[in-house]
């Protein structure tokens, strides 16, 4: 019995010292109004970046690519905009554009703590090689 007493209290311990080890997912939802912030992120993070479009103006949003070591795009989402009963007008809101990405591992590498950028671009119609083109930049970094 005592034996018992023992081995039941030896697997409460376990039980509560494991649950307090697993971590929740986070998601940080992001908007090109948060730029340039600098994201504490870790590893099982969802980072979650979405953007407003402008119908019929030709601008386009698209992500540059990330390091694939620390972060994986797991979703890109173009949804409609809710409904206000009024025609659709040139330069009116537009679909949401989002990207979701999945933080892979830590931001270490070593001992040190690396910073890593996010960066979206909002490219105008066709694109032309001189066309000036919005940036739209995140930091992350290891918490």
């Amino acid at each position: 019995m005592l034996k018992n007493l023992f081995f039941l209290s030896a697997l409460a311990l376990f039980s509560v010292s494991h649950a307090q080890s697993v971590t929740t997912t986070r998601t940080l939802n992001l908007t090109a109004a948060d730029a340039g912030k600098d994201l504490e992120v870790r590893a099982g993070d969802l980072v979650r970046v979405s953007f407003a479009s402008t119908p019929g103006t030709g601008y386009s949003w698209r992500a540059l690519e990330a390091d694939s070591t620390y972060l994986t795009l797991i979703d890109k989402v173009t949804a409609a905009p809710a409904s206000t009963g009024n025609a659709r007008i040139v330069g009116g809101p537009g679909p949401l554009i989002t990207y979701v990405y999945y933080v892979r591992t830590a931001l270490k590498q070593g001992g040190a703590t690396l910073s890593l950028p996010l960066i979206f671009t909002q490219t105008p119609p066709g694109r032309v090689q001189n066309a000036a083109a919005q940036l739209v930049q995140f930091n992350l970094t290891s918490k």
